[in-house]
């Protein structure tokens, strides 16, 4: 393009003691300010970062990622980042305000990272976490991830942006989401798929399809119908269990067992529920609390659902409330 591909305002580095020990350079801070980078996919799906190829079937290791781990600490100031995307008809967009640091002690590593998209109404991202990598792997163990306050319509947003396939890309296409989630916190272990957990609040959340949009069964993140809007309340779940709390008002439940554009609305809907999912037993879903108010009309469930395909009868649940 002629363009620079990647430009830095300034780059300070600080030498540290532990570099006479290890016979090579270590730093105790690299402070990379200003940093307008440019990265791009090209027709073929390639990525291209600074003009560079990089090509992921290339097996070779520079060992630059190596030697990033062992500097003990990097900081990113007011960073740009410029991204095209050539298979979306050439797509772009801007990220300004780009901060972040990485402070590394051994196999241990904490990370932080802000940004804004440049687009109307959206709000900054920003994330912390940890991770461990122990030398000589290219890959994490374990992974944590804490979220403060997460706006979803700017997720909402950066959706057209993703380089993602296209059959994942049409599926997102047809959905909305809204609301925002607080206190999200994420943790998975590579090795073990069971070891992971999630947990988080959200606020007048809103996933339902569009309206506007007609998806093909294959294109459906959930079961056609299925959609909620407004939902107020906090999850916490991991492979053994978990629980759900509702505090909402002015409220939409879409099910497919509603007709068409009539979902359930609920002036009040508040819930207590927790669930325990084990190979002896199955699912056990207690529903310690359910309230709700529809206009004149209340009503309170308690009860519990429970489905175990090795009980012998075909893997079909049973509900007492």
């Amino acid at each position: 393009s002629g363009k620079p591909q990647l430009t830095l305002e300034s780059v300070d580095a600080v030498v540290s003691w532990q570099s006479l020990l290890a016979m090579e350079i270590r730093l105790a801070c690299l402070q990379v300010n200003h940093p307008d980078l440019h990265i791009r996919r090209d027709a073929q799906g390639r990525f291209h970062i600074a003009g560079i190829l990089i090509d992921p079937d290339d097996k070779k290791d520079s060992g630059f990622s190596e030697w990033l781990m062992k500097q003990s600490a990097i900081v990113v100031t007011d960073g740009k980042v410029h991204w095209q995307d050539d298979i979306r008809k050439g797509i772009a967009l801007d990220i300004r305000d780009i901060a972040g640091s990485l402070e590394n002690s051994g196999a241990d590593h904490d990370f932080t990272i802000r940004a804004k998209p440049d687009l109307p109404g959206t709000e900054t991202l920003e994330m912390k976490g940890s991770f461990t990598m122990p030398s000589g792997k290219k890959e994490p163990d374990a992974v944590s991830v804490a979220v403060d306050r997460l706006d979803v319509d700017t997720l909402s947003a950066l959706i057209p942006f993703l380089p993602v396939d296209d059959s994942l890309y049409r599926r997102l296409q047809g959905y909305q989401f809204a609301g925002k989630l607080a206190d999200i916190a994420v943790e998975w272990h590579r090795q073990d798929a069971s070891a992971w957990s999630v947990k988080g609040s959200f606020d007048n959340l809103v996933a339902r399809e569009k309206a506007d949009v007609k998806l093909m069964e294959n294109d459906r993140l959930w079961p056609s119908g299925l959609g909620v809007v407004g939902l107020t309340g906090k999850v916490s779940a991991n492979a053994q269990g978990g629980s759900l709390s509702l505090d909402s008002t002015q409220t939409a439940i879409l099910l497919p067992a509603y007709p068409a554009g009539k979902p359930q609305t609920f002036d009040e809907l508040k819930a207590e529920l927790a669930w325990t999912q084990s190979e002896t037993d199955g699912l056990v879903l207690d529903i310690q609390e359910m309230t709700f108010r529809q206009k004149a009309v209340t009503g309170r469930v308690s009860g519990q659902y429970t489905r175990n395909p090795a009980s012998g009868n075909g893997g079909a649940g049973s509900l007492a409330l």
